[in-house]
């Protein structure tokens, strides 16, 4: 994620890797060349109650077809400061803190717990 002009993905909490990192973020919320059925489709990840709470805040474009996916990828590549201000407001909500310690924290917690 690091070293992307900007992150494609589906519906991944990539996304907040995306916005720790200050990566525009596109979501594919379609099929490919396919119609899938709801049940089979990537547009049902969206409706998953953990990935509702990341896509109220706006920090990502969510491309429905290929048209929009490009139309978006030409935004985020002209102008990556679109959207930065809720990807901010997203770090803020779901990320505790961004210093790379959140691997030692948690063994902490761990081996305080047995």
């Amino acid at each position: 994620v690091s070293a992307s002009a900007v992150v494609i993905s589906m519906g991944s909490t990539i996304a907040l890797d995306a916005a720790a990192l200050q990566r525009p973020l596109i979501n594919l919320a379609f099929d490919g060349y396919q119609n899938e059925p709801y049940c089979r489709s990537i547009r049902r990840t969206y409706d998953f109650t953990h990935y509702r709470n990341i896509m109220v805040t706006g920090a990502f474009r969510m491309a429905n077809n290929p048209q929009e996916l490009k139309q978006f990828l030409g935004a985020y590549l002209t102008d990556s400061e679109l959207d930065s201000a809720n990807r901010k407001k997203l770090v803020e909500m779901q990320c505790m803190k961004i210093d790379g310690g959140a691997g030692k924290r948690i063994a902490q917690y761990l081996l305080d717990c047995i």
